[in-house]
């Protein structure tokens, strides 16, 4: 029974690393993992996606709204891990025919070795990984486009968990603050209060401090109500 409870707690942590982090999430527990790095516009938040688990919400949106992009994708994935090499994804069209106008009709795709050139949709490295898209958020939905937005396919099909992730980051620095206490030999010890944790990773890259020099502690913030 133990045994069957280690097993699962080690598969348990092992999902958990697969979770979408914030900056602080991985300046303590540094990972060797892909992530897609995500800037929140409006939040102003930064969150780390492993790069298998965007695809993952990629896929779901390529085969929601363009199904035949979809399953030339997954066969060039498949043929790209299988065979080792690189494979691309391209429109079928002709010479005279601009690659994304197509006027409300569903094009067609091929899997092949060989780019070319603007009717090139993806590129497939021989790990079966996505490395090109040539559609950007502010492209999405216009007439002709042919497929989506990398990050506003993870914005749709991720987006219960990229918002737990930004709600983290920002309630992390609206109830903490990092205080440093800096021990230089032959000085007096300083002390440095930080808003945010962004703050204190900028600190940190700047100094580049042993922490033989400093401690730092990650304390609640105290706030106070001024009445008028």
């Amino acid at each position: 029974m133990k045994k069957i409870l280690l097993l699962l707690l080690v598969a348990f942590n092992s999902f958990a690393d697969e979770g979408i982090k914030i900056r602080e999430d991985l300046f303590n527990n540094p990972s060797n993992t892909e992530y897609f790095i995500l800037n929140d516009y409006f939040s102003k938040k930064t969150i780390f996606i492993p790069q298998k688990r965007a695809d993952e919400f990629f896929m779901k949106s390529l085969n929601y709204y363009n199904r035949n992009l979809s399953i030339a994708t997954k066969e060039a994935i498949k043929k790209a891990s299988e065979e080792e090499k690189v494979m691309f994804v391209n429109i079928i069209a002709g010479d005279d025919i601009p690659a994304h106008t197509f006027k409300g009709g569903k094009p067609n795709y091929k899997v092949s070795e060989y780019t070319n050139g603007p009717w090139t949709i993806f590129k497939i490295d021989p790990k079966g990984r996505i490395v090109k898209d040539h559609y950007t958020p502010g492209e999405y939905g216009q007439v002709g486009r042919d497929g989506v937005s990398y990050e506003h396919a993870i914005r749709a099909f991720g987006g219960r968990e990229v918002n737990e992730a930004i709600k983290r980051a920002k309630l992390n620095d609206e109830q903490y603050d990092w205080y440093i206490t800096v021990k230089l030999p032959d000085k007096q010890s300083s002390f440095i209060q930080l808003d945010k944790f962004v703050e204190y990773e900028v600190w940190y890259n700047m100094n580049k401090l042993s922490t033989n020099y400093y401690t730092v502690e990650k304390i609640r913030r105290d706030r106070i109500e001024i009445e008028e």
